[in-house]
């Protein structure tokens, strides 16, 4: 298993399946929203210290897919290994996806 650490946009992992085309993509960009909120809730209840951005690696994203589905682990780290990514690289946004360049979802007013 490799572990290198290195950014991978949304788009890079768009196309790929492991139950059904786009399927660890949709699961990324809630992980993405949930951590840019939770980011969020941490800096406004304590903002003399900054949290975030917060975001997962390859295998943390399969180790969710795999919990959420019930697929083997081993499975989801095979199609992501077969892609040619390491599953130390760091899920990031595309700077079209962001709203901000920073979040997905736009700070509640």
């Amino acid at each position: 298993m490799r572990l290198r650490m290195e950014r991978i946009p949304l788009s890079a992992i768009r196309d790929l399946a492991v139950l059904f085309p786009g399927d660890l993509h949709e699961l990324a960009v809630f992980l993405l929203k949930a951590f840019d909120a939770r980011d969020r809730e941490a800096n406004a209840q304590n903002p003399r210290v900054r949290t975030g951005p917060s975001r997962p690696t390859l295998h943390g994203l399969a180790a969710h897919y795999a919990r959420v589905t019930n697929v083997d682990l081993r499975r989801v780290e095979q199609v992501l290994a077969q892609a040619g990514f390491a599953l130390g690289g760091i899920v990031d946004l595309d700077p079209a996806d962001s709203v901000d360049g920073k979040s997905l979802v736009p700070r509640p007013t």
